[in-house]
């Protein structure tokens, strides 16, 4: 008999899933509607992650590659400096 620590939640598992019964079930317009907007939501965040990405550490060694300038910080005025 085998002694590893997974073996009896896998036998069960398997036990389980042999003996399955149809569900006669269906996804009602609620439950699809989650599962569109989970989709929508992950590809708008992958599209984000990797303009993220590029833009923080694909372009410096892009431009350092190409020798190109890097745009120099313009200075930001104090909030509390007055303009005349």
């Amino acid at each position: 008999m085998p002694t590893s620590p997974r073996f009896l939640p896998c036998a069960v598992a398997l036990l389980l899933l042999s003996f399955q019964q149809p569900a006669h079930a269906y996804i009602d317009p609620g439950t699809g509607s989650l599962i569109l907007q989970g989709l929508v939501a992950l590809f708008v965040g992958a599209a984000f992650t990797l303009k993220t990405f590029f833009r923080e550490k694909v372009r410096p060694v892009i431009d350092w590659v190409l020798r190109r300038p890097r745009p120099a910080p313009t200075p930001e005025e104090p909030a509390d400096a007055k303009k005349d």
